[in-house]
C-alpha cells in the first residue's frame, strides 16, 4: 500500500495516545463539558470550522493518519483500537473514545484533499465505522456515548452531551451499506426523543418524515438551508433529521453518487444527473478523478500524504 513497512502496535501506541485523542476532541468541542452551550456557535464550529488556525488541527492529526494508512485496507478487519483505549469501565473511556472517533472521522475529512479523498471513503470510514459498531456492541452501561456516563460520571451538560451523541452517530452514515443507516437511524431516533422530552417540544420534522424518508433530494437541500439559529431544540431537531435523510440516498441508488469520484466508481446516468441537480457533490478535477479510477483498476494505493506540508495542508 506504501513503500513504508507496516506499522506495529509498539508504533501505533506511541502515536495513539490519550494525550492525541484528548487534543482532538478539545478541538472538534471546544467548549466546559459543564458549560450550557450556545447552538449557534456550535452550529459554525460544526458546519463553518471558523478555526483561526485551520491548519493546526491537520498537523495534529497527520502522523496518526499516516501511520493508519500503512495498515492496508485488506487488514483492517484485524484491526482492534480498543487496546489504545482505556477500559470501557474507566471513568476516561467515554472522552477518549469520542477523540478516537472524531481522529479518524473528521480528521480525514478535514485532511484529505485531491488523491487523498479516496482515503476518507475507501480507507479511514472503514475505521471509524468499524470503531463506532464496537462501541454499540459494548453493554449499554458502558457505551461510550451514554447520557448516564458523560452527564453522571464526567459532570457535562445535557447540551454538551447531546453534541457528542451526534458524533458517536454520524460515522455510520458515511457508509455505502443502508444496514448502518438503519442502525443510526435508531440512534437518531433515540436522541430526537430525549430531546422532546428535555425541551418539551415535538420534533416539527416529524410530520415531513413520511415525505423525507423517501426524498433524495432533502439532505442537499438541508445543507443549503444552514442550521438554525438560537435554540437547542431547534438545532438538534434539524441535526438529527439531516442525519436521516442521508438513508433515502443509500436505498435509492444503492450507495453514494458523490462517492463515485473518490472511490473511482463509474456513475450511472441517473447519479450523474443527481450530482448535477445538487451542485456537484463529490466532483474532483478530471486529473484527479483518472488517477484515482486508474489506482482502484490497476489494485493499488498511493501513499498517504504525499503532497502534505506541516503548517500548510494539502492541495
Amino acid at each position: 500500500m506504501s513503500s513504508q513497512s507496516t506499522p506495529s502496535n509498539s508504533d501505533l501506541s506511541t502515536l495513539l495516545t490519550p494525550s492525541l485523542f484528548s487534543k482532538v476532541l478539545e478541538k472538534r468541542m471546544p467548549w466546559p463539558k459543564s458549560s450550557t452551550l450556545d447552538f449557534s456557535a456550535v452550529g459554525k464550529a460544526i458546519f463553518f470550522a471558523s478555526d483561526p488556525n485551520p491548519y493546526e488541527f491537520n498537523d495534529l492529526v497527520f502522523p496518526a493518519l499516516k501511520a493508519l494508512s500503512n495498515i492496508g485496507v485488506g487488514n483492517l478487519p484485524h484491526l482492534d483500537l480498543m487496546q489504545y483505549l482505556p477500559p470501557p469501565t474507566s471513568p476516561d473511556f467515554p472522552p477518549q473514545a469520542l477523540g478516537l472517533q472524531l481522529l479518524l472521522d473528521i480528521g480525514s475529512r478535514s485532511l484529505c484533499h485531491g488523491m487523498d479523498e479516496r482515503y476518507t471513503a475507501g480507507y479511514f470510514d472503514i475505521i471509524s465505522r468499524n470503531l463506532a459498531l464496537t462501541y454499540l456492541f459494548l453493554p449499554p452501561a458502558l457505551q461510550p456515548q451514554s447520557k448516564k456516563r458523560w452527564i453522571g460520571e464526567l459532570g457535562a451538560s445535557v447540551d454538551y452531551w447531546m453534541v457528542c451523541r451526534i458524533w458517536f452517530i454520524t460515522p455510520l452514515i458515511h457508509s455505502d451499506d443502508v444496514a448502518h443507516h438503519s442502525i443510526a437511524y435508531t440512534q437518531t431516533e433515540e436522541l430526537r426523543c430525549e430531546v422532546e422530552t428535555i425541551s418539551g417540544k415535538r420534533d416539527p420534522y416529524r410530520s415531513r418524515k413520511e415525505e423525507l424518508d423517501k426524498d433524495i433530494y432533502a439532505f442537499f437541500n438541508m445543507m443549503v438551508e444552514k442550521p438554525p439559529q438560537g435554540k437547542m431544540e431547534d438545532f438538534m431537531f434539524w441535526f438529527c433529521t439531516v442525519i436521516d435523510v442521508h438513508k433515502p440516498i443509500v436505498e435509492h441508488f444503492g450507495r453514494y453518487p458523490y462517492h463515485n469520484v473518490a472511490l473511482g466508481r463509474v456513475s450511472s446516468s441517473e447519479e450523474e444527473r443527481w450530482l448535477r441537480e445538487t451542485g456537484g457533490w463529490g466532483n474532483a478535477s478530471p486529473e484527479v478523478a483518472e488517477r484515482i479510477r486508474g489506482d482502484v483498476e490497476g489494485g493499488r494505493w498511493r501513499p498517504f500524504g504525499e503532497e502534505y506540508e506541516f503548517g500548510k495542508g494539502s492541495e
